[in-house]
């Protein structure tokens, strides 16, 4: 499965502290393949970020990411939807067929998540909840 010099990440494990070493023994069983297009920067980031946001949708929250059709009856709103669990907990939400709004204060942050498969921004800094009623969605 892995060879010497592969490019690998994984998000290491809740029992074991974490390091900054350039070599570790880790279970393969945790490990995989990371994305050649991704920097070592990028690459180190997105376990712990996908993991939490995948955990927070589909265990936590129990959404069925293949009920695509029932899912885009659904909408979900996701607090600081350009941060780092956020940015993907925004893009899987989509996949699984959500309306998608997320939260943002500054311009950069909005066009970033309408770039990213969000559908609408509210403002942080303004009364979310007026934000949300006033684009249609109601408590249901």
């Amino acid at each position: 499965m892995f060879k010497q010099g592969d490019k690998v990440f994984y998000a290491g494990a809740y029992d074991r502290p974490g390091s900054d070493s350039e070599y570790q023994a880790v279970d393969e069983r945790i490990v995989g393949h990371a994305p050649k297009q991704l920097s070592i920067a990028e690459s180190a980031a997105m376990p712990l970020t996908s993991l939490t946001a995948w955990e927070s949708l589909f265990e936590q929250m129990n959404i069925n990411i293949n009920d695509v059709d029932n899912n885009r009856k659904q909408s979900i709103l996701i607090i600081n939807g350009s941060g780092g669990v956020g940015s993907i907990a925004t893009q899987l939400a989509h996949l699984a067929g959500l309306k998608v709004i997320a939260t943002a204060g500054k311009a950069e942050a909005k066009a970033w998540e309408l770039s990213h498969w969000v559908d609408y921004v509210v403002d942080y800094h303004e009364d979310l909840v007026k934000q949300v009623n006033d684009l249609g969605f109601k408590k249901g």
